[in-house]
């Protein structure tokens, strides 16, 4: 089973900044330490506090399916809730 590499991206409306940001940042170190988990970052696109990104690797598409049924992941659903311009969700494949 080859890994999956995701990177998704928010844009937090104008005022949602802080809740969009705290959401994301509660999610971190539980998706961290979930079964199947290779890398889960969070960053802050420079000179855009509004536009933050995670970039993501699961060792298989079984692991993403199970991070995605989470309770955290849950929550944070809820607490980007109507706080975001866009979200943005890529599967990358590598080929080098």
């Amino acid at each position: 089973m080859s890994e999956v590499r995701i990177v998704a991206t928010l844009v937090a409306s104008t005022g949602q900044q802080e809740a969009v940001r705290h959401a994301a940042l509660q999610l971190v170190e539980p998706s961290r330490a979930e079964a199947g988990n290779v890398r889960y970052d969070l960053h802050q696109e420079e000179g855009q506090a509004a536009t933050l990104v995670f970039f993501e690797i699961w060792q298989s598409p079984q692991a993403l399916a199970q991070h995605e049924k989470s309770a955290h992941f849950a929550a944070f659903l809820q607490g980007i809730e109507g706080r975001c311009a866009s979200v943005e969700i890529k599967r990358l494949q590598q080929i080098a």
